[in-house]
C-alpha cells in the first residue's frame, strides 16, 4: 500500500509540474506573437492574441502511459510541424513558427537544439 500511495503523490507532482508547463508555453508563444506584431504593451492585442491561441493552437505537456515519453505539443493548428527527441521527451512545435523561436521554445523547457537532437 505504501508503494501505492507514493505513486499517488509522484503522480501528483508530475500532473501538477505537466500543467505548468503548459502554461508556460502558453505565455512563451503569447509573448512571441505579440512581439510579431509589434503589440506587446496593446492590452486589447493581448486580449486578441489569448482568443487566437484558444482558438487555433493546442498546447500540451502529457506522460504518453503506453511509452513511457513525455510528449509537449506546440501546435497551430492549420501548419506542420516538427518533431524533437531529446531522449525520452519528445516535442513537436509548428511550423508557424520560424527556427528561432522554436529553438527558444526548447530552450525555454531546457534542452540544446544544436546538441544531441534526434530528428524522427
Amino acid at each position: 500500500m505504501k508503494e501505492f500511495n507514493d505513486y499517488k503523490k509522484a503522480r501528483l507532482a508530475l500532473e501538477k509540474e505537466l500543467a505548468n508547463t503548459r502554461e508556460v508555453l502558453e505565455q512563451t508563444i503569447k509573448e512571441m506573437l505579440l512581439l510579431r506584431d509589434d503589440k506587446a504593451f496593446t492590452q486589447g492585442a493581448k486580449d486578441e492574441v489569448s482568443k487566437i491561441i484558444e482558438k487555433k493552437w493546442k498546447i500540451t505537456a502529457s506522460l504518453e502511459k503506453s511509452s513511457d515519453i513525455l510528449e509537449i505539443k506546440i501546435l497551430e493548428q492549420s501548419t506542420s510541424y516538427n518533431r524533437f527527441c531529446f531522449g525520452d521527451v519528445l516535442v513537436l512545435i509548428s511550423n508557424f513558427l520560424v527556427y528561432e523561436e522554436q529553438k527558444a521554445i526548447i530552450a525555454n523547457l531546457g534542452f540544446d537544439l544544436e546538441k544531441g537532437v534526434k530528428h524522427d
